[in-house]
């Protein structure tokens, strides 16, 4: 049974994000088949066109298929558009899985060590100064949401110096969902005693490569940033229980 959601943008998005919330909720299982539309239409209040115009939203982010005799069936997550907002917000609110941050992590050593080494071939001094500002922020953050904006502008400020059109618009591909990574192990290492003596050495790093321009130096610095990152993530106990593991102070 399809209980009736909350429409907050209007009653056509509150039926694809109360369908699709309930899909990444696992509520709706993979393979099960949607109530045909006149139903689907009557449990929700909805009309048909409403129902079937939410059905194609749905089916262009990956969640549903439309299929000949069969009807609209909910498909595995493999399918869905990960990187589509709606479906990250959704799948945010669920509690990102142990698996996607996974994944978000290896994104990042692929994209941001790379990143790193361009910019420091390549920045300004202005752009320089744009890099630093956020730094500075984060050594001086005294609570979690300052400390997370200001670390999201200097991966972006990075970015952004390496002159790369491509890279710059594959990383806004992957923004929200790299940035929801990030939250979390920001999350989980505030816990830790010293946190920002630990963070701030890596990133400091970087910076300094790339005032250097040391293009070799600050990819290793990224690399060993990204890797600090995931495991604040993976040790919230603090970095004494990460064996064998080394750390950058401040």
């Amino acid at each position: 049974m399809i209980t009736r959601q909350p429409a907050p943008t209007g009653i056509h998005a509150g039926v694809v994000q109360g369908i699709g919330r309930r899909i990444v909720r696992g509520e709706l299982a993979t393979g099960e088949i949607l109530p045909e539309q006149t139903e689907l239409s009557r449990q929700l209040g909805v009309s048909r066109t409403v129902v079937r115009e939410a059905t194609k939203v749905l089916a262009a982010k990956g969640l549903v298929e439309s299929r000949s005799k069969r009807g609209t069936v909910i498909l595995p997550k493999s399918a869905w558009r990960l990187l589509d907002p709606d479906v990250l917000a959704w799948l945010s609110e669920a509690g990102l899985d142990p698996e996607f941050l996974r994944s978000m992590f290896e994104v990042r050593e692929i994209i941001e060590p790379a990143a790193a080494r361009l910019a420091a071939e390549r920045a300004t001094p202005e752009e320089v100064a744009a890099i630093q500002a956020p730094f500075e922020a984060m050594a001086s953050a005294a609570d979690e949401p300052t400390y997370l904006d200001a670390d999201i502008r200097y991966h972006a400020m990075l970015v952004a110096a390496t002159h790369n059109d491509h890279l710059v618009q594959l990383v806004a591909a992957f923004g929200p969902a790299l940035q929801a990574g990030l939250r979390v192990a920001t999350r989980h290492g505030w816990e830790w005693p010293d946190f920002l003596e630990y963070s701030i050495g890596p990133h400091r790093e970087v910076l300094d490569a790339v005032i250097a321009h040391d293009a070799s130096r600050a990819g290793e610095a990224m690399d060993r940033l990204v890797t600090q990152s995931q495991l604040s993530l993976d040790y919230p106990a603090g970095p004494e229980h990460a064996p064998s593991r080394p750390f950058t102070r401040a």
